[in-house]
């Protein structure tokens, strides 16, 4: 029997008047659902994308996206002490079966799921298998891998799921991984370092309207130093871990505010935000 996945509690909700979340008040309860065949409509209703309404007069805060470009959203977690790591080196050690439940629902709203090759490698990608109850929110079976490289050092296992793969022109995965993908699976944009707002551009060309950024740090920072990060899902969790683990963005960012648009908790002390980015 599939095991079930904690209630969330709302803590907080100052979504926009005109998004379906919105309904979800403060105290509100978001039943658990079972982690395989839950459709969790409540919680894809709080975390449906935040669309442009052109209305400049009621107040509310709506994502300012160029048409051209995806939507790009940012899940992450930390523990209380900034790490997005435990002791092992890895985001498993860290994470909860309350982040779980969201992890797996923004995956499912995700046309795209994008990771940096390095922590492609850490954590063992090889998929982006969804749930089945949450299979009924997408057209197709599960997102699509995206990576970016500068080595185009990939794991046999990974290039098995037929990512994307996005490099510069100057980098060695340029060359190195010439014969060994698909040409369409290629995309080569920027000569000296990857220019991620064409790439998204491509992207979005090609389909991919909503995408997913899993981390990490690296190349976070470089989508926040662009602005082309539009929401933050981060999630806290209750732990110190100690050590000199990564924070979830690290480079050259640029100044951006942040609006708070969702709070949840969950009974095993797990915090989790959803946060509107203002370049």
């Amino acid at each position: 029997m599939a095991r079930e996945l904690p209630e969330l509690q709302v803590v907080e909700n100052h979504l926009p008047r005109h998004h379906p979340g919105s309904q979800f008040r403060a105290g509100y309860v978001l039943r658990p659902r079972d982690s395989e065949r839950g459709s969790d409509s409540d919680l894809a209703a709080l975390y449906a994308p935040l669309i442009l309404d052109g209305d400049e007069n009621t107040g509310d805060v709506a994502a300012a996206v160029d048409p051209d470009l995806p939507l790009v959203r940012a899940n992450f977690i930390t523990s209380l002490d900034g790490s997005v790591t435990g002791a092992d080196g890895k985001s498993g050690s860290i994470n909860g079966p309350a982040d779980l439940r969201v992890f797996q629902l923004l995956r499912a709203q995700s046309d795209a799921v994008f990771v940096g090759a390095g922590t492609a490698r850490i954590e063992g990608y090889q998929d982006t298998d969804i749930p089945e109850g949450l299979q009924p929110l997408r057209d197709d079976a599960h997102p699509r891998l995206i990576t970016v490289t500068r080595s185009g050092q990939l794991d046999p296992a990974f290039l098995a799921a037929r990512p994307l793969i996005i490099t510069a022109q100057g980098h060695p995965a340029a060359s190195m991984l010439a014969e060994k993908v698909p040409a369409d699976d290629l995309l080569i944009f920027g000569a000296q370092a990857v220019d991620f707002r064409a790439a998204l551009r491509e992207l979005k060309q090609r389909g991919y309207a909503n995408i997913l950024c899993e981390g990490g740090p690296h190349l976070m920072g470089s989508l926040v130093e662009h602005g082309l990060v539009s929401e933050l899902c981060l999630s806290f969790s209750p732990q110190i871990v100690g050590g000199d683990g990564y924070r979830f963005m690290v480079g050259d960012l640029s100044p951006t505010a942040a609006r708070l648009q969702v709070l949840l908790s969950s009974q095993d002390g797990y915090l989790i935000s959803r946060w509107q980015l203002q370049p």
